[in-house]
């Protein structure tokens, strides 16, 4: 096949290369290894822009055309388009308008990078952390008004796993000693932080952290990735770390974290939320962030570190709470990263707002919602049906045992008002619990003793009813006629078949509570309470979340077992029944 280069005219190349592009799909006439190095040559000139023409439609069927060849077998052509499309020529293209060019672009860079060799890689991946090609990728690609498009999307995601590609390889491999000693001399990681300055317990304890920190950095991921990451933030984020240093410097011994081993944990933290080396099953999701810094490891993993020490001081912890406080940081960062912030700056913003006491108010909620979710299951509701008849009889036992401490009411008059000449007396169950007691009293007796000669005797077989609310104030109004007592609270007794009426005055809405449900219970009435509803129900929570305490899961429904295949084994008389 001939280059098309006696066609002068940019609409008639464009049209030529489509009609191409589409007789090509069928392979029975042609592949595209057999198209000449003239030909490849003169439609890269179409991308690299040595062919001074500018035209989007000639643009994308040359990046089509040029990513064909490239993906085809011949190791020749490979070579010749890794030579005359150059990685870099590619990035002035992001800058288009057009979402179609756009996407071969970055189709065509990816396909490049896993064309080339480790060499060739490494110089790709130098372009795409260099500012020319996230400036295009941030102002073009990610521009706040464009909604990102789905083809787009995916070839970004292959750029960033490349990104996390090249972090794995550092990750998997040890760093060397020398490495480790040029980090150790660095002025940032060695200021005297509450550990005694230069005594000999401080070198000491000095040389203890250093040697754990070289066996952390020799484990494979984080492995020399740590040292890199820790080396670009003392250099590139000097101010952070001194502000840390100083706060340490601060604080007593025991209450002082290990910056270099810390950071250590926490690039082992970034490997695992980014998946940098183990990639997820469901793939990828784009960290549109990554795209906006010209650091953007770094720079996360400084956020990381401002984050934990942030967090260490939230929490008040000691170094034994190490762990516990790298758990609330993953929990921080999960959930900010969960938002999809589209910078840095926002990012941190985010983690701000999701301080240690709001976090605990999250997991708060979450507690209450899992437990909430627990409780109404069918499986938990059997149980709490079953539970219910004994947490009652539990209530029902308290309130006796309140009659029996005894309570001192007011006593309604007939001739007189509530508020003039008030009486007294005192109620009180039996310890057997046949008898109810009752004997005047005045108010400030603290301690009434029972005369059995002037004292009343109840029998609770006798009692007929207990009321309280509307209908012991419709009794009270129309036992002493006066307006004056419409608002009594208290409890009022019916005894015997011609009912004689005793009323128990009081404001003490507990007291009434305990005196009525204790009345009931003891006469074999089921009324309840609203206050003694509410204590069934609190008391049964209380009980379910102690029961379901060791497990993790409560089924809905139980798994019912298959019928035995031979039921011989049953004896014949129990078959019979």
């Amino acid at each position: 096949m001939k280059c098309p280069s006696k066609y002068g005219d940019v609409s008639a190349q464009s049209q030529l290369l489509q009609a191409l592009l589409v007789l090509m799909e069928h392979s029975s006439l042609m592949q595209w290894t057999d198209v000449s190095n003239a030909f490849v040559s003169k439609i890269a000139e179409n991308i690299t822009g040595r062919a001074k023409q500018e035209d989007n439609t000639l643009l994308l069927s040359s990046l089509n055309i040029i990513d064909l060849v490239l993906n085809s077998k011949s190791e020749d052509q490979k070579q010749l388009v890794m030579r005359e499309v150059p990685f870099e020529s590619l990035i002035r293209h992001l800058e288009k308008s057009d979402e179609r060019v756009i996407h071969n672009v970055l189709t065509l860079m990816n396909s490049l990078y896993s064309k080339a060799s480790n060499e060739d890689k490494s110089i790709i991946v130098e372009h795409v952390h260099a500012t020319p090609f996230r400036r295009a990728i941030e102002n073009s690609v990610l521009r706040k008004c464009r909604q990102l498009d789905v083809g787009i999307e995916q070839q970004l995601l292959t750029v960033q796993r490349i990104q996390l590609n090249e972090l794995a390889r550092k990750a998997m491999h040890p760093p060397s000693e020398a490495d480790i000693e040029r980090l150790q001399q660095l002025k940032a990681l060695n200021t005297e932080s509450g550990r005694g300055g230069h005594s000999a317990s401080a070198q000491e304890a000095r040389r203890h952290e250093w040697a754990n920190f070289a066996a952390a950095v020799a484990e494979t991921p984080p492995g020399s990735l740590a040292v890199e990451m820790i080396t670009a933030f003392a250099t590139h984020h000097s101010d952070s770390i001194a502000k840390i240093s100083m706060e340490n410097s601060l604080r007593v011994d025991g209450n002082v974290w290990s910056v270099p081993l810390v950071c250590v944990r926490l690039v082992q933290l970034l490997i695992d939320i980014l998946h940098i080396v183990n990639e997820p099953e469901d793939g990828d999701r784009l960290v549109v962030m990554l795209f906006k810094s010209d650091r953007p490891f770094i720079d996360l993993f400084a956020v990381m570190v401002r984050l934990f020490h942030r967090t260490w001081r939230e929490m008040h912890a000691s170094e034994e709470d190490i762990n516990k406080v790298l758990a609330v940081v993953q929990k921080q960062m999960d959930i900010c990263m969960s938002e999809r912030p589209e910078t840095m700056e926002k990012f941190e913003e985010l983690l701000t707002t999701h301080s240690y006491p709001y976090m605990q108010k999250i997991w708060e909620r979450e507690r209450s919602a899992k437990e909430a979710e627990e409780l109404q299951s069918d499986a938990v509701r059997e149980l709490r049906e079953f539970l219910r008849p004994s947490i009652i009889e539990l209530i029902k036992k308290n309130r006796k045992n309140v009659l029996k401490n005894g309570y001192t009411f007011g006593k309604l008059s007939q001739s007189k008002s509530i508020q003039k000449g008030q009486q007294f007396w005192y109620w009180k169950l039996d310890p057997n619990e046949k008898t109810l007691l009752c004997t005047d009293c005045s108010a400030s007796d603290s301690a009434v003793v029972i005369d059995p000669a002037v004292t009343i005797k109840i029998a609770i077989s006798d009692i007929q009813r207990v009321s309280t609310g509307g209908d012991i104030t419709d009794s009270m109004h129309t036992l002493t006629k006066s307006k004056k007592n419409a608002a009594v609270r208290g409890l009022t007794l019916e005894v015997g078949d011609k009912p004689e009426i005793y009323h128990l005055v009081t404001t003490d809405e507990a007291a009434i509570n305990a005196w009525v449900d204790g009345i009931n219970a003891l006469i074999g009435s089921e009324r309840l309470s609203a206050q003694a509803q509410h204590q069934v129900d609190r008391f049964l929570n209380i009980e379910l979340k102690m029961r379901l305490l060791q497990l993790d899961h409560v089924p809905n429904v139980c798994e019912i077992p298959p019928l035995p295949s031979n039921l011989d084994w049953i004896p014949r008389s129990k078959a019979m029944v």
